[in-house]
């Protein structure tokens, strides 16, 4: 009970995305002016050069025609249905996402290549790839939940003399958000050993396969070892 009021839940990732597109729309904002005789879309240039320094990015004087031809509203517009689309996909939960050689889930590395598409030089410079970003956010999600699961753990074990056989005979009000794996949205593997003195809990991690718990830290090549405890 007390770890649940020191180690709150973390506030959902689409907020972050929420920050993100504001940050975009400012960005936006700032650079455009309104011309005064053409008609057409400016560049405010300091802030054109202070994006540059900011960057360390070279906006060529080609680009820089194809940013003032493309304009406002079509520079905005594509950045709402960038977000749009990856809002969408981040309430999708994670082993729906992360299949590529399933053609009916959507590829995760999808998103690490629309800003790069486009035709718009300033949507390819400024908009942010966030996959990377979601892979922690669910990583720090399931550290958070398997760190709740082994006091769990060893609270059963002060009272009953050794460890649960399933995590099933846990008792606790959120055992059934603590119990779950962001990655494989199914239950942490849990494996008792040696007559109830000691168990593995492990994440399938990124992959999503079981690799019989061996601990390779958050990549493909296996899963990530939450007890007994890596070094």
């Amino acid at each position: 009970k007390d770890l649940n009021t020191i180690d709150h839940k973390f506030p959902p990732f689409g907020h972050a995305i929420l920050f993100e597109r504001v940050s975009s729309w400012d960005i936006c904002q700032r650079i455009f002016v309104p011309g005064n005789q053409t008609g057409r879309w400016e560049l405010h240039e300091p802030f054109v050069k202070l994006l540059k320094e900011g960057l360390g990015a070279e906006i060529s004087r080609r680009e820089t025609q194809a940013i003032r031809r493309i304009g406002f509203d079509e520079t905005l517009r594509e950045i709402d249905e960038y977000y749009d689309a990856f809002e969408q996909w981040t309430q999708t939960p994670y082993h729906l996402t992360a299949k590529p050689d399933d053609r009916e889930k959507e590829h995760f590395d999808k998103f690490l290549h629309i800003p790069m598409q486009s035709k718009n030089p300033l949507v390819r410079i400024f908009l942010p790839s966030l996959t990377r970003a979601r892979e922690l956010d669910e990583q720090v999600n399931a550290t958070r939940n398997a760190t709740h699961l082994i006091v769990l753990l060893f609270l059963h074990r002060a009272e009953h003399g050794k460890f649960p056989r399933t995590l099933d005979e846990l008792a606790a009000d959120d055992l059934s958000l603590v119990r779950v794996d962001p990655f494989s949205g199914s239950d942490f593997v849990y494996k008792r050993k040696q007559r109830g003195k000691n168990f593995a809990l492990f994440s399938l991690s990124h992959n999503l396969a079981d690799d019989g718990g061996r601990h390779a830290s958050w990549s493909s090549e296996g899963d990530y070892v939450f007890w007994p405890v890596q070094k």
